[in-house]
């Protein structure tokens, strides 16, 4: 139904209702037909059997004279009244057998009953319970639904008036089922076409109000595309107050997007220039840093850096001296951004100037620490370790700025977390202290800030990457 028209998904969920509605209709049509054909019928025979007894009453049925003309008076009353049979018995309850005493039948209805019963025949076995009760006269009109050898009937016994002696008239069910169908295909009819003409009134009801309209509002906005920046023409729905508000509010929108897109032209023009200096800016910063590789006699080095955004403050740097030393740094500036990278740029630039001045770690992170205090507006803060390493003994001296601390990489891990002092940038005359360890050939030292850096050397592998985690 998502893609089907809004006219035809309405109709459809319509349809189910109007069925079962129908269904509904037709059931009680059906059962009240039923029970007015049988109510009918019930009248019919109960009538008959009285005008039975009415006749049967001025003969004497005990002389076969007087019973033969009592009969002919039954039959001319069939065929008035359009029974099929009518009878009198006389019921013998200890015996449990009628006599007819008379009988008439319709011709229309066939000679089953002439052709099997006479005058003066006695049927033993066949007394029914409303026979008896019909005979002493404790029920009137007791109308029963009965199947017998003469078919399908409904059956009236009356008493006429002498002990033991009845009156019937038996109509068959077919006259009641024929009634039936009349009445309910007349139900049918007058429902079905009630059922079309609601159907087709609403559904061109719906055309008109609702889906006419929708298609108008449609059509607008798919023109809306290629007619914007020209003269676009706002809608004018007549009809409901909904499509009326759906209109306006479509052309308050059309004048929003117009606005919109305006901006957000100026704003991606922003963006590209801003991102191309952000470029420029990233690859000026990667050229601040050292070679990502180092390979010597005694000593290589490796690293890995990933900005978590396209800039950061994260830094690494390392210096071979001419006597096979490795001096090495790794730091990570508060926050990210463009301010952070401003302050990573000045701190490897003053740690690439102390290291010239071939101090150990420790006063070398004091020097650091003051000259980034003097001048920070902001506040930023640096954590950094710096180490010497001494190729030619294996001797690793370090000093830790709140950094994270390196591990040496042997037959097991080994943290370096001895001389751990105060971050760098905040306190100016902050004391840092320094550690020693020795590294043997094949060891390596693992350094990282947010995530993972590694170097590698020959006597002791120094590599270094750094990871940062995503925002």
């Amino acid at each position: 139904m998502r893609n089907r028209p809004l006219f035809q998904n309405v109709l459809l969920i319509m349809l189910p209702v109007v069925l079962a509605v129908d269904a509904v209709m037709l059931f009680i049509g059906y059962r009240n037909s039923k029970n007015n054909a049988f109510e009918h019928y019930t009248n019919v025979v109960i009538k008959a059997a009285s005008a039975a007894v009415s006749t049967a009453e001025e003969y004497d049925l005990d002389a076969p004279a007087e019973a033969e003309k009592c009969s002919r008076e039954l039959c001319e009353l069939c065929e008035d009244l359009g029974i099929p049979y009518m009878y009198v018995l006389e019921i013998d309850e200890k015996a449990n057998s009628e006599k007819y005493l008379a009988l008439g039948y319709n011709r229309s209805s066939g000679d089953v009953l002439p052709q099997n019963r006479s005058i003066g025949d006695v049927v033993t076995g066949y007394v029914s319970s409303q026979q008896i009760a019909a005979a002493h006269g404790e029920k009137e009109g007791t109308v029963v639904h009965e199947t017998n050898s003469f078919g399908d009937t409904l059956i009236c016994y009356l008493p006429l008036g002498e002990p033991g002696r009845i009156v019937a008239a038996e109509k068959e069910i077919t006259s009641v089922i024929e009634k039936l169908k009349i009445d309910y295909n007349f139900i049918v009819v007058m429902t079905l076409t009630l059922t079309a003409a609601v159907t087709i009134a609403f559904a061109l009801l719906l055309h008109h109000t609702v889906s006419k309209p929708a298609k108008a509002i449609s059509g607008k906005m798919l023109r809306f595309v290629s007619e914007r920046g020209e003269s676009f023409e706002k809608l004018e729905v007549k009809g409901s107050k909904e499509f009326a508000d759906m209109a306006n509010s479509f052309n308050s929108m059309a004048d929003e997007i117009e606005k919109y897109i305006g901006d957000i032209d100026a704003l991606n023009k922003e963006k590209h220039k801003r991102e191309a200096e952000m470029n420029i800016t990233k690859n000026i910063q990667k050229g601040l840093l050292p070679p990502a590789e180092y390979v010597g006699p005694r000593a290589e080095i490796r690293s890995f850096i990933m900005p978590a955004r396209e800039v950061g403050g994260d830094l690494f740097d390392y210096f071979v001296h001419e006597n096979g030393d490795v001096s090495l740094a790794i730091a990570d500036v508060s926050g990210k951004g463009v301010s952070a990278s401003l302050f990573m740029s000045r701190a490897v630039t003053l740690l690439r100037t102390l290291r010239k001045m071939e101090l150990p770690p420790a006063r070398t992170l004091e020097n650091f620490n003051d000259s980034l205090s003097e001048f920070n507006p902001r506040g930023l803060f640096i954590t950094a370790f710096v180490a010497r390493y001494c190729a030619a003994t294996g001797t690793l001296t370090y000093s830790n700025a709140g950094h994270n601390p390196p591990y040496v990489v042997s037959d097991r891990l080994i943290m370096l977390d001895g001389a751990r002092s105060m971050a760098a940038g905040v306190f100016p005359g902050t004391a840092y202290e320094e550690a020693v360890t020795e590294l043997a050939p094949g060891d390596a030292l693992f350094m990282f800030t947010d995530g993972k850096n590694v170097f590698l050397c020959d006597r002791a592998c120094l590599s270094a990457a750094d990871r940062p985690v995503r925002d």
